[in-house]
């Protein structure tokens, strides 16, 4: 039994084979430890008193054309330090099954290895031509528990913050810019917790951050030796701001000109007071917008225009222009180019325009007024 036992256990020395037996095609090994004294787990103090005991049955690798399974006696130990709030604990069995396992590590490194290599459904069937049964949800269980691996410290570290509750509580996102992967998260924006974060990783070389003075500050602290740089979109924010800046002031400048040159006849009227109904405001990026959509349509028009000339159908150039065909037959009956009118926008005051026109007429400009009248008219019927 011992040399048996050095070569199926050689990382426990300390457990002794007790009995073999097959039963269903199941190899059975009897296992105990040899050991007179445990340490616990919480204090650490050693304990020779057992207080009872009771059996584990984990699966193993198996042998040959068999499966293995460990019938493990393990001893249950009272601590013998009063200050300690363990009573009792059992021993371990380290290198060979961990507490509530029901596999050895070995098996469970090597279906880990399956699930990795495999996955889930594929590697269950594998598994099972090895004689180690085990379902998919456990291979995917075990691939979700291995520990990540240790990731390098990144060269071209980029440096954002991210929002724990949006508006309130932010923190810092760390990117290897490299291998394009998280690397850690902090729990706050401050330029401390950045620095020290970097004394604990040094060999930053490059950061990339965006405009906050915290991130900086922090940068200096912990590493001084990095190259800060602005990342894309904050340097693309950057040049908008100052192209921004730049085209303000030049309209502002060009708005002035011609307000300096008013007329008395612009001023009288300007007295008249403000229309009654406001023309649509319309952005210069809008106005812009529309220019290129015109243009494109106008393009449109003039291959439709020329599709027609070569004898074209108006089905055909619909299909090769992907228009629709009463579009192009709008098109060719106009004979010119249709430009689109202006949608002129309706509203509640409307109904109401010929009094309000008679009443300005007459001299009244006070809004308030104008209101107070219309909304009395309105619930007396007479208008």
């Amino acid at each position: 039994m011992d040399l048996l036992t050095s070569v199926l256990f050689p990382d426990n020395p300390d457990v002794i084979i007790e009995d073999v037996t097959i039963e269903d095609h199941v190899l059975i090994f009897s296992l105990r430890s040899t050991r007179l004294c445990a340490e616990c787990p919480v204090c650490g103090c050693s304990s020779t008193k057992v207080h009872g005991s009771y059996g584990r049955k984990p699966a193993d690798l198996p042998c040959l054309t068999s499966s293995v399974r460990l019938h493990l006696h393990v001893r249950r130990f009272l601590c013998q330090n009063n200050q300690c709030e363990r009573k009792t604990f059992a021993e371990p069995f380290a290198g060979l099954v961990v507490a509530y396992a029901r596999r050895t590590l070995r098996q469970a490194h090597v279906l880990r290895e399956l699930a990795f290599s495999l996955g889930g459904k594929p590697g269950a069937h594998m598994a099972a031509t090895l004689v180690c049964q085990v379902s998919r949800d456990t291979l995917l269980r075990l691939l979700r528990r291995s520990p990540l691996p240790p990731a390098p410290v990144p060269q071209v570290l980029g440096i954002d913050d991210w929002a724990w509750r949006r508006g309130h509580t932010y923190g810092t996102i760390l990117i290897d810019l490299q291998r394009h992967q998280p690397v850690d998260l902090l729990p706050d924006r401050e330029a401390e917790t950045l620095a020290n974060w970097l004394r604990e990783h040094p060999g930053v070389q490059i950061a990339s951050r965006d405009r906050g003075g915290n991130y900086a500050e922090g940068l200096r602290k912990g590493a001084p030796g990095a190259i800060q740089v602005a990342d894309r979109f904050h340097l693309l924010k950057n040049l908008g701001d100052a192209v921004q800046g730049l085209l303000t002031r030049h309209l502002l400048a060009f708005r002035r000109k011609p307000a300096a040159k008013v007329s008395q006849e612009g001023n009288q009227k300007q007295k008249a007071g403000p229309p009654i109904k406001q023309p649509l405001k319309v952005t210069p990026e809008l106005a812009a917008i529309r220019v290129v959509r015109e243009e494109e349509r106008l393009a449109r028009y003039e291959q439709v225009i020329t599709l027609r000339e070569q004898g074209w159908s108006h089905q055909a150039i619909a299909d090769r222009l992907g228009m629709g065909s009463s579009t192009v037959q709008s098109w060719l009956a106009a004979g010119h180019f249709p430009k689109r009118k202006s949608r002129q926008q309706s509203s509640k005051l409307d109904h109401f325009l010929p009094y309000l026109q008679q009443r300005r007429a007459q001299g009244c400009f006070n809004m308030v007024q104008l209101h107070q009248e219309i909304r009395g008219k309105r619930i007396s019927g007479v208008i």
